[in-house]
């Protein structure tokens, strides 16, 4: 008898969140902040699904140490992203998105990187962002980046996004009110939910 279908999958590096059976064509690899577990993010699957049509998606959330150096996480993020490639995910069909100081990792895994995917986004990015690669990769340069900040925006916020759009890469920028609350247990508020589902949808669209 056959085990039964188990959305989850433990591996060494992350825990996923696997695509609805039989519609798996893209990928997300969701890097965490500071302080925070993976585990904690598997909630924001059900939360995007219910917002736009993510069934298709595998979410991939790494187990990232914010006290060794940026560029270890950096790596395994590129790692992860080659691994799916390897596993048969198109290239085109894989984005990164990070929160708070997850962002700045993930904004420097895929513009420093010379595998080109569908598109980063960063979310509650603050004066992390100074941490970021201002210079993106030949490869890199029509990659589609959302960058969302919280109000007041931090200037290194401001600082990074207007340098990306210095070298003509495609730059999306946000800022959310404050006033509209997010909770330890459902980090992100329903603005930034509403907006990476419709960033998601854009880069990751269903196949046709």
């Amino acid at each position: 008898m056959a085990a039964p279908w188990n959305p989850l999958m433990h591996e060494e590096t992350y825990v996923r969140r696997r695509a609805v059976p039989n519609s798996h064509t893209s990928s997300v690899v969701f890097t965490h902040g500071v302080g925070q577990k993976s585990s904690e993010w598997l909630y924001v699957v059900d939360r995007l699904r219910a917002l736009a049509p993510l069934d298709h998606v595998a979410f991939i959330f790494p187990y990232l140490n914010h006290d060794g150096t940026a560029a270890s996480n950096v790596e395994l993020v590129q790692t992860i992203v080659t691994d799916e490639i390897k596993k048969g995910i198109a290239h085109d069909r894989i984005a990164v998105v990070g929160f708070a100081k997850g962002g700045p990792v993930a904004l420097s895994a895929v513009l420093s990187s010379s595998t080109k995917i569908a598109g980063v986004g960063s979310l509650a990015l603050d004066a992390g962002a100074s941490e970021a690669v201002t210079k993106p990769a030949t490869e890199q340069s029509k990659t589609p980046v959302f960058i969302a900040a919280r109000a007041p925006a931090d200037s290194a916020v401001v600082a990074l996004a207007e340098a990306l759009k210095a070298t003509g890469q495609p730059v999306q920028v946000a800022v959310y009110d404050t006033a509209v609350t997010a909770t330890e247990k459902e980090p992100l508020t329903q603005q930034e939910l509403e907006a990476l589902a419709v960033f998601l949808s854009k880069v990751l669209p269903v196949a046709k």
